[in-house]
């Protein structure tokens, strides 16, 4: 298998990502719909941001920051003639601390929620990305540079490959 693959692995969980919530006219700008789950707010507003950044200076302040990169596996399963590939996919979820660890769990559980178990992700050559487990850590504090809430979702996942 080839950087093409995990490349087109990595756009794939990006653009999955992408679609979540409402568009703002930038398409990295999204508004949740959190309604059902907070009654004192009906949107939660997120800035997605491909890859762990240094750069938080030039984050919007006023809203939660969503980042995402793709985890490769180094190991390569053969069976038969079937080779499968696994991945895990990161999602850091960063949000302000005055709106409580409830606003970061509301978030972390509608994008957990997004990429639900046993959904498939359509590659190339009639390949399938197959999302196997989805699960998030706890919310800790992050450090006081940032002031904000943190908290992980993990998206393991596999393609196969019959190279028979």
């Amino acid at each position: 298998m080839t950087y093409s693959l995990d490349l087109e692995v990595r756009k794939s969980l990006d653009n999955h990502l992408l679609k979540i919530g409402e568009a703002n006219p930038d398409s990295i700008n999204k508004k949740l719909d959190i309604s059902d789950l907070d009654s004192n707010c009906h949107y939660a507003e997120i800035y997605l941001s491909v890859g762990e950044t240094g750069g938080v200076n030039s984050y919007p302040k006023d809203r939660s920051w969503v980042e995402y990169f793709l985890v490769k596996s180094p190991k390569i399963y053969l069976t038969g003639t079937i080779e499968t590939k696994h991945y895990q996919y990161g999602i850091w979820i960063k949000t302000e601390l005055d709106k409580g660890i409830d606003h970061n769990e509301i978030i972390s559980a509608l994008i957990e929620e997004h990429f639900s178990k046993n959904k498939v992700l359509h590659l190339k050559e009639d390949r399938v990305l197959a999302i196997n487990k989805v699960y998030q850590n706890a919310t800790i504090i992050l450090d006081r540079k940032t002031n904000r809430l943190f908290n992980r979702v993990f998206v393991d996942c596999t393609v196969s490959i019959d190279n028979g």
